[in-house]
């Protein structure tokens, strides 16, 4: 009996050829999903789940230093633009609403992507039973977050220290 995953499989469309990898061009999808599983040898999934600043990575604060010298004293080097889409007020959301919002959220995001690839190659590659994708990428996305917030934090300190200026706009 076939799974829904399989009958999902069959009905997608196909990636354009330029989104193959080099030898994927004219294969079935069968054998789209046997590359995608062989590919996991070359690049096991928790591969995915690793992620360290580069050794010897500039400091974030100095790299703003650097890209103000020549700047002219009206342009910002760092500027958070205001959103002027409409945005939905999720903070007054129950968990239903949420759940369905980030069913929407998902699925608009799927049908982005699309085309990104071969569904085949991908599912191949992801398996069919494991979470070790989904557990690779919850790791990196952590780590990653957490440099995100150690760059922050650096800014924030030199701006406290005058080492950086920092303008900030009135809300409306």
């Amino acid at each position: 009996m076939e799974t829904n995953r399989q009958k999902a499989l069959e009905q997608s469309t196909p990636a354009a050829p330029d989104q193959l990898p080099p030898g994927a061009k004219g294969l079935s999808r069968k054998q789209l999903y046997a590359m995608g599983k062989e590919l996991r040898n070359a690049c096991p999934r928790r591969s995915h789940a690793r992620w360290k600043a580069a050794r010897g990575r500039p400091d974030t604060v100095r790299l703003v230093l650097a890209a103000e010298k020549g700047r002219l004293a009206d342009l910002l080097p760092l500027r958070q633009l205001r959103d002027i889409k409409i945005s939905i007020r999720v903070e007054a959301f129950g968990a239903p609403e949420m759940n369905l919002y980030a069913a929407w959220c998902g699925r608009a995001l799927a049908l982005s992507h699309a085309r990104s690839g071969s569904s085949a190659l991908l599912s191949g590659y992801m398996g069919k039973k494991s979470d070790a994708f989904e557990q690779a990428l919850a790791s990196f996305s952590v780590a990653y977050a957490d440099q995100n917030e150690k760059d922050h934090a650096a800014l924030k300190r030199a701006i406290r220290a005058g080492k950086i200026k920092a303008q900030y706009e009135e809300e409306k």
